[in-house]
Parts: structure tokens; sequence; C-alpha cells
């Protein structure tokens, strides 16, 4: 339908006086700059959807290690108060004590891994997406240089020349944007899973290590 709209209007002033026909210059200058707004409006997009799914698979990882920090600084405490009493009360927590220590930077290593495959996943759901980008901003650049063309033939043969070269190329530039927009909407739709999976694994991360705490924990007991 804007395709059309637009082609009627080059029409119309192919028909009309010289001294009118100057406004098919701007007409098709407004049609690449439109294009080229949209372009924009699509990169700052998958800009944003990139940054939103960074943003929120790092939170994920941030309150897992928020979560497991105090625990880890609880227990640790209570070793080192075992360590004061001295003798074998002393010796058990030590034990227990090199032990956490061998184990809180295996969990604290494989947090982040959840979040490993991220760009992959962004990649993939973004796919579509680039490769409507890149076809869109080879279309644009090829209205501009036939606008170009087209302005400069003049008064009398701008029209005529808008009319004939510039209908199809902007009509592929239509396309290409309707395609872009819905690749990007359903991008979007895709983003919550990939979160998802990082929020799962570190869960899982978390559950886990909350079980091995937990018989730290009955160990430290036991040395009292």
């Amino acid at each position: 339908m804007k395709l059309a709209i637009v082609l009627l209007g080059l029409v119309a002033l192919s028909a009309a006086a010289p001294q009118e026909r100057g406004v098919v210059q701007n007409m098709l200058q407004d049609e690449v700059n439109k294009a080229q707004s949209q372009l924009k409006s699509l990169q700052d997009q998958v800009s944003d959807l990139k940054s939103k799914i960074e943003t929120d698979a790092a939170n994920v990882i941030s309150a897992a290690e928020a979560k497991l920090g105090p625990m880890f600084t609880d227990l640790e405490n209570e070793i080192s108060k075992l360590i004061a009493k001295g003798e074998v009360i002393a010796d058990c927590a030590i034990k227990n004590r090199d032990d956490l220590a061998e184990f809180k930077p295996i969990v604290f290593n494989n947090l982040p891994t959840c979040a490993s495959g991220l760009a992959d996943d962004i990649g993939a759901i973004l796919l579509g997406v680039e490769s409507d980008i890149g076809a869109l901003a080879g279309a644009i650049a090829n209205l501009a240089l036939i606008a170009g063309e087209c302005a400069a033939q003049g008064e009398a043969g701008a029209a005529i020349c808008a009319g004939s070269k510039v209908g199809p190329i902007l009509g592929n530039v239509l396309s290409i944007i309707g395609d872009a927009v819905a690749a990007v909407g359903i991008a979007i739709g895709k983003a919550p899973a990939i979160v998802a999976d990082v929020e799962y694994c570190a869960s899982n991360v978390v559950a886990n290590a909350v079980v091995t705490l937990g018989k730290f924990g009955d160990a430290v007991k036991k040395c009292a």
C-alpha cells in the first residue's frame, strides 16, 4: 500500500508542470531517509536485545553467587571458632577448612560456565535478523544510488526515471523491512528461553552446592 501511494505520487508529478517536478528529488530523498531511519531502528533493537539478554544472564549468575556467598562465610566462621579451641577439635576443623577451600572455587567457577554459550545462543536467534539488516543496508544503498541518478536527469526526466527505476527497488526495501521487523519480533520471543537456560544451570549449581555445604556442616559439627 505504501509503495503504491509513492508510485502514484511520482506518476502525478511526471505529468505536472516542470517547475513542480523539483519535488521529485525531495520525495526520493525522503524515501531514502525513511529507509535509513528504519535500518537504524532495527540495528538499535538488535543491540538492545543483545544487551538485555546479557544483562539478565549476568544478573542470574550474580544472584546465585549472592545466595551462596553467605553460606560459605557462615561455615567458614564456624570452622574458625573450632580451630580457635585448639587440640583435636582444631585438627578436625582444619581438615574441613582445607576441603572447603578446595570446594569453594569449584562452585564459583562453575556458575559463569552457565552463561558460556550465551554469545552462540544470541547469535542463533539473531541470525535471520542480521541477515535481513545486511540485505536492507545493501538495498538502501542501491535506492540512494538510483535516486541520485534520477535526480541528475533534471526536472523533466526525474519523475519518469523514478517511476520506472525506483519503484522495484523501493518495493524490495519495504519487503526486507517487513521481514526484518518480523524477525526481530521472533528473536524477542526467543530471548526468555535463553535466560531460562542460564537460570536452570545456575539453580542446579546452587542446589548441588547447598547439599555439599550441608555435608560440610554436619562434618564440622562432629568436630565439636
